[in-house]
């Protein structure tokens, strides 16, 4: 089977990028609703009386509430596009009209008791309080929604799949409770303690959902532009690596500031048109030496082969369609003549060993820039 016809046809990929699209809106309804008023790290307040100037607002410049309704509205059509709007376990309605319904409830909750006081996330409230118990049904509403979606996915393992590394990327940060302890032993895959806090930062980005994004981009990464693949996997082991490394609690809020940025390259790699390699530009010679010598020190065997070979090709060339005097070197031209290799015929395989060289190369380069620029973490 060639390339063109191995990649997914328009629709097909329309159908992975609903389903990546679908996972990401989960992850931030959830996470927006978990907020409730508090303004999530990394972005600005910048909001102005709807009433006194009737501005149409863009982007960050809507309400939290708002926000949260397009996350809403926006989860609800997706999941139509798969019929998996069907009612929730002792529900009537379909699943946007149940969260919707519980988020009214809870955004009411939370304006009596948030009156005169600062805002506090839902998820904060003592145990059994009413925004508790408010946030603990809408947040019921949601799991049971997400294991509807999962199952309906599960009959493409490309579509659940996708499903679920939009979900896991953008819980990275809506899932998120950085203040939460650190987890009492140092989480790996081969660890057989209890996992810790699913909202913690050593289960978000643990060895554990590292694996399982990974192999989920994997399965995924040829049905997207070229670098895909490096401008998400590289910027994931980076996060993980910081988090494993206990880099991260001691600059939590700029690390939640980072984790946004990063959050929005995904976002617009995975579910926008912006081509990877626009990463790659704007990158100064220093850099790009660096860049060339990490390429060089990754494939090591193949880059002196390949010189080495061009090398030898282009002095035996040389020396073939040379005159010389020399005994040894005019034996070896001889030998080679007989056999019918000549110095333009080593000249063309030069060129083409170079040209392969040239190409691997090029791509492991570009590859390591994406990763490298695709990248942003706490300064």
């Amino acid at each position: 089977m060639s390339a063109a016809q191995a990649r997914p046809t328009t629709v097909e990929l329309e159908q992975l990028r609903g389903a990546l699209n679908l996972g990401w809106s989960m992850a931030e309804l959830r996470g927006r609703l978990r907020y409730g008023h508090v303004e999530p790290p990394g972005t600005v307040d910048y909001q102005f009386p709807r009433e006194e100037f009737h501005a149409l607002p863009i982007g960050g410049e809507h309400s939290l509430v708002e926000q949260q309704i397009a996350t809403r509205v926006a989860a609800g059509l997706l999941a139509d596009r798969f019929a998996l709007n069907q009612p929730l376990p002792q529900r009537n309605e379909s699943p946007p009209e149940t969260i919707k319904a519980l988020a009214i409830d809870l955004e009411q909750k939370l304006a009596a008791a948030e009156k005169d006081s600062a805002p506090v996330r839902p998820d904060a409230f003592p145990a059994g309080s009413e925004v508790a118990k408010a946030w603990e049904a809408a947040s019921e509403a949601i799991y049971y929604w997400d294991e509807q979606i999962q199952d309906g996915l599960g009959i493409s393992a490309e579509l659940l799949a996708a499903y679920q590394l939009g979900r896991g990327l953008a819980e990275a940060f809506w899932a998120l409770d950085p203040d939460l302890p650190a987890p009492a032993t140092k989480p790996t895959l081969e660890s057989t303690d209890s996992p810790p806090h699913p909202g913690s930062w050593e289960f978000l980005l643990g060895p554990r959902r590292q694996q399982m994004l990974g192999a989920c981009l994997a399965m995924l990464e040829g049905a997207f532009a070229p670098l895909t693949g490096s401008a998400v996997r590289g910027p994931l082991t980076r996060w993980c690596t910081l988090v494993a490394d206990n880099q991260v609690r001691d600059r939590s809020e700029a690390a939640l500031v980072a984790l946004r940025g990063q959050v929005h390259n995904w976002r617009d790699v995975l579910l926008g048109s912006r081509d990877p390699i626009s990463f790659a530009k704007g990158f100064g010679l220093k850099l790009a030496f660096r860049q060339a010598l990490r390429v060089a020190q990754t494939l090591p065997l193949e880059t002196f082969l390949l010189l080495g070979g061009i090398a030898l090709m282009a002095a035996a060339g040389y020396a073939l369609g040379s005159d010389t005097t020399r005994t040894g070197t005019a034996v070896a031209a001889s030998v080679l003549g007989f056999f019918g290799v000549t110095g333009a015929g080593l000249l063309a395989r030069a060129k083409a060993q170079a040209a392969v060289l040239g190409v691997h190369l090029r791509e492991a380069f570009y590859r390591d820039i994406v990763e490298a620029q695709a990248t942003v973490l706490p300064k």
